[in-house]
């Protein structure tokens, strides 16, 4: 009996030492794994470290990139903006000379039309014409009454007696000769005063006419010019519009890199916030496993 009861001992010490031996296996081979999986945590750690510090050192050097690109499309946008509003007072002062040159070539189109010489001239001419039709009226009466007069000498020579007829011949030959060179003279002395006035009345319409036609030529000129003037005035205003036109195009595209810089920016600082938050969980993931 006792040999069997010592049996039954020997046989339990040797039992509990496998189960421990095992035991003490299974236990080495968990420290193993949690070992192998804590260095394959911390090899993940470091890589998403070193990833992280990369993507940081990306972000902030492209974060320093867009801030002089930012830096530089403000003060190109600024310069931009001056030059359009240069742009903007050379087209109001363009504008300005714009109406002021209509103004005048209205004033001068006015003016033109209603000038105090020309009017003198033609009231001179008209009253000279009047004086020259009421001269050669009195031509008209003068010449009747001469050849009343002719006619009543005849009359009066046809009445005288033969034997005086060679005196009374001759002298009404002289009175005759007399008679027709007072007629003549009579009639001469308006006819050449007629004749100067028409011959004056012809200098004053050539010198009315030639001053009208310089006056014309004149305004035309001025028209001209004026014309010349606003046609010029009115290219550099559209220049100037292009020019705008162009500025502002070019102050869109720069607005447009701006807001595209300003997004990406954003989106490089919404990875880097994610990339810290995964570090954050593997670091907590890492220190949970290690608790365990």
């Amino acid at each position: 009996m006792c040999n069997v009861h010592s049996l039954r001992i020997t046989c339990s010490s040797y039992l509990s030492k496998a189960q421990l031996r095992s035991v003490q296996e299974e236990v080495d081979s968990l420290e193993q794994e949690k070992e192998c999986e804590l260095l394959e945590v911390s090899q993940e750690l470091r890589c998403a470290q070193e990833e992280i510090m990369s993507l940081r050192q990306a972000a902030e050097e492209a974060a320093a990139e867009r801030e002089s690109d930012i830096a530089s499309l403000q003060e190109e946008l600024c310069r931009l903006r001056a030059e359009l509003h240069e742009l903007q007072e050379t087209r109001q002062e363009y504008e300005m000379e714009i109406t002021s040159l209509r103004a005048e070539i209205s004033m001068k189109s006015c003016s033109g039309h209603a000038g105090q010489e020309p009017a003198t001239l033609q009231g001179e001419l008209q009253f000279l014409r009047d004086q020259c039709q009421h001269l050669q009226m009195e031509r008209s009466i003068l010449q009747e009454s001469n050849s009343q007069l002719k006619s009543h000498l005849l009359l009066l020579g046809g009445e005288r007696v033969e034997d005086t007829d060679c005196q009374d011949g001759t002298e009404e030959t002289h009175q005759e000769h007399g008679e027709e060179n007072d007629s003549l003279t009579e009639k001469e002395i308006p006819q050449y005063d007629a004749e100067n006035i028409l011959a004056l009345s012809g200098v004053i319409e050539t010198n009315s006419a030639a001053e009208l036609e310089k006056q014309k030529l004149s305004r035309e000129e001025d028209k001209s010019r004026l014309h010349n003037q606003l046609q010029s005035a009115e290219e550099k205003v559209q220049r100037a519009q292009s020019e705008c036109a162009g500025l502002l195009s070019e102050i869109e595209e720069l607005q447009q890199r701006h807001r595209l810089s300003q997004e990406e920016q954003e989106k490089l600082q919404e990875e880097l916030r994610l990339c810290r938050e995964e570090i954050h969980r593997l670091k907590e993931t890492g220190l949970q496993d290690l608790l365990l």
